[in-house]
């Protein structure tokens, strides 16, 4: 088929890397990269140049994409992680129409931020799902071909982007066949009809650690917001100064135990592994790797010294920072 590419992220390039043998790419339309992403607007304009075919950077489908697109006479399109929502004027240029990469067992776990929300809603597997977008509608419509991996116990973030860069290239050239071959695995009507939910952005304050929640709890929301995100962050009193303390890694000790001490509180720190351990609402966390402001990623048990140390912004830190604050 002749393919029109339009989208951003590794999952993208990888793809058009795994069919351009078997399909004509005509052009590539993308936009800003995210931050996160390892495939930026350079590496697609190369690739389109490698591949001799039209390339198009764009923030939005305005009239000029739209005249691009239409010149080209492509059958269908491809998209993954385009910026906007996808409109009937770009979708009906395609005879084929456009089709979407989506992590998700749709209609469950449409929406954004799928990867992060399957980590802390304690998921085993993801499914990749490629299906033809329809106007208006968020991640519905014919679903073509779909294929899980799975969600080890540790999987961070990162393990999972590189499964979804490994699993959608496959997919997408199996949801192409089928296509040609007019064999959906579920029709618009059956995923419509079928229970299913939304899942909403995530922003980086949402890493702000909440002590009284379990070190289970904390442990997944540490594992959702690593590399490449912001990560998880709390806060730390040093020298009488309030600094943010970002964990990247960090594991559960016990689940619960039977001290007492106020969630956030650092019982013990060991040279020897680097470790330092947290109270938590229900059992310790062993925190592994911490970066503290915009200094090195560090064990953190190598650097704190006491046991009379909190983590965390507590009313009472508040009323003690403001009452030593001079104001102008």
């Amino acid at each position: 088929m002749k393919i029109l590419v339009i989208g951003r992220s590794e999952y993208l390039y990888k793809t058009v890397l795994e069919i351009k043998d078997s399909h004509e790419i005509l052009g590539i339309v993308t936009g800003p990269a995210t931050p996160e992403s390892s495939a930026k607007e350079d590496d697609f304009k190369q690739l389109a140049q490698a591949l001799k075919c039209g390339f198009l950077l764009a923030k939005q489908i305005d009239q000029e994409c739209l005249d691009f697109c239409r010149s080209l006479n492509a059958d269908i399109a491809i998209s993954v992680n385009w910026m906007s929502v996808i409109r009937d004027d770009f979708i009906s240029i395609f005879p084929k129409g456009v089709l979407n990469a989506h992590c998700g067992d749709l209609p469950k776990y449409r929406g954004n931020a799928i990867l992060n929300w399957a980590i802390l809603n304690r998921e085993k597997d993801i499914t990749v799902s490629v299906h033809n977008m329809v106007a208006n509608e968020l991640d519905m419509g014919t679903i073509w071909a779909q294929e899980k991996f799975a969600i080890e116990p540790g999987d961070c973030i990162e393990d999972l982007v590189r499964k979804m860069g490994e699993t959608t290239p496959a997919v997408y050239a199996r949801a192409l066949q089928n296509l040609s071959n007019n064999k959906p695995l579920k029709t618009f009507e059956e995923v419509r009809l079928a229970e299913g939910f939304r899942c909403f952005p995530r922003i980086p304050e949402d890493g702000c650690i909440d002590w009284q929640q379990s070190a289970e709890s904390i442990e997944r929301l540490i594992r959702a917001s690593s590399k490449p995100y912001p990560g998880a962050f709390t806060a730390v009193v040093e020298q009488g100064t309030l600094k943010k303390l970002v964990i990247w890694k960090a594991r559960v000790v016990d689940h619960s135990t039977p001290d007492f001490g106020v969630p956030g509180h650092v019982i013990k720190n060991c040279k020897d592994t680097g470790e330092s351990w947290v109270y938590t609402g229900a059992g310790i966390l062993a925190l592994q790797e911490v970066q503290l402001g915009d200094g090195e990623i560090t064990p953190p048990g190598k650097h704190f010294k006491s046991i009379r140390m909190r983590l965390g912004i507590s009313q009472g830190l508040m009323i003690d920072l403001l009452q030593n604050t001079k104001l102008p």
